[in-house]
């Protein structure tokens, strides 16, 4: 994405410029940046006949109104929007009648922060195509699931996940802590949101136990190639510690004899299916899941996995919001 000076608008170019001046290198000033040249390219492909929301707090909204001036100019403006929120969930409320009032079924509704998800699954519901935006797996796999679980048939693309096992290499060797987002939804579960201090946990799975109750099972990513049977041991006391009867070792190769000898020391766990007690599986409680095994389809063996309704939280990894950046994109 270009930076803003060597675009052609000489407006948004001094206005830019201005606020670096009077609000130096700040929190805020990486924002403002960020969304200028967001901005930009979203008048690019921008239909004369649509409209644009920019959703922003009231620190912020004064700086942002000039900044849409320069971009989309003064007399596009329209309306300034004000909602209350009332909970965690009122968002698709919210988005609904905003998406009716400006667009027609069939019409493209674009979210190129969409977070978790929140504005396409009212652009589904309300028979829009949509297109949804975010820089984290977290994020990705949490839409993916939402819209799986509430359209169930939907045929949608994701565009910028590992294809294959060669760019799931290259994920885990770039960014392993996406990689472990990644792979946590890939089996079925959801990942921790944070970096660092995991003791041990890079996600959890939701399944359903016996008497319809629904229970947790643990995920341990290991995104190098140097795995040992004493990974495996402390996966065991993590299940041990927290009190989960399943857990899951996912690793980018094959396991070794004595990491496999480790695992088979847990026993197996009896899961009823729907309470009859004449059907009652057995499931390995402590499993190995690799990569070549999930791009071939193959999946571990679990009780019903139940979806997991978890909000992604956003991690700050945008190049204009780390230490000198804002200098560059102005």
């Amino acid at each position: 994405m270009p930076d803003i000076a060597s675009g052609t608008n000489r407006p948004l170019t001094v206005m830019m410029q201005a606020m670096h001046s009077a609000l130096g290198d700040s929190p805020l000033t990486a924002d403002l940046a960020m969304v200028a040249v967001r901005l930009v390219e979203l008048h690019r492909v921008h239909k004369d006949t649509g409209s644009l929301y920019l959703h922003c707090d009231p620190t912020a909204s004064h700086y942002l109104k000039l900044v849409l001036d320069a971009v989309f100019g003064e007399e596009n403006f329209r309306s300034e929007i004000m909602w209350k929120r009332t909970s965690a969930h009122s968002g698709a409320n919210r988005y609904g009648p905003i998406i009716a009032a400006s667009s027609n079924p069939g019409d493209v509704v674009l979210d190129p922060f969409c977070g978790c998800g929140t504005a396409v699954d009212a652009a589904e519901k309300l028979g829009r195509r949509w297109i949804g935006i975010d820089i984290t797996h977290i994020a990705i796999g949490m839409i993916e699931d939402r819209m799986r679980s509430g359209y169930p048939g939907i045929v949608f693309e994701t565009i910028g996940v590992p294809r294959d096992l060669a760019s799931a290499e290259r994920l885990a060797a770039e960014d392993p802590h996406q990689f472990q987002q990644w792979l946590c939804w890939q089996v079925g579960g959801f990942p921790r949101e944070k970096k660092g201090g995991d003791k041990g946990v890079d996600g959890w799975f939701n399944y359903l136990a016996a008497d319809g109750k629904v229970k947790t099972g643990v995920i341990s990513v290991k995104a190098g190639h140097n795995v040992n049977p004493g990974m495996v041991r402390d996966l065991g006391q993590v299940m041990k510690r927290d009190g989960h009867e399943f857990g899951l070792f996912v690793m980018k190769g094959l396991p070794t004899k004595g990491m496999r000898d480790e695992a088979s020391s847990h026993s197996l766990i009896e899961v009823p299916i729907g309470g009859d007690p004449h059907n009652v599986p057995r499931y390995p409680a402590l499993q190995f899941v690799t990569l070549a095994e999930l791009f071939q389809g193959i999946r571990p063996k679990l009780p019903p996995l139940i979806s997991p309704e978890k909000k992604a939280q956003r991690v700050e990894t945008r190049k204009s919001h780390q230490k000198g950046a804002q200098g560059e994109l102005l």
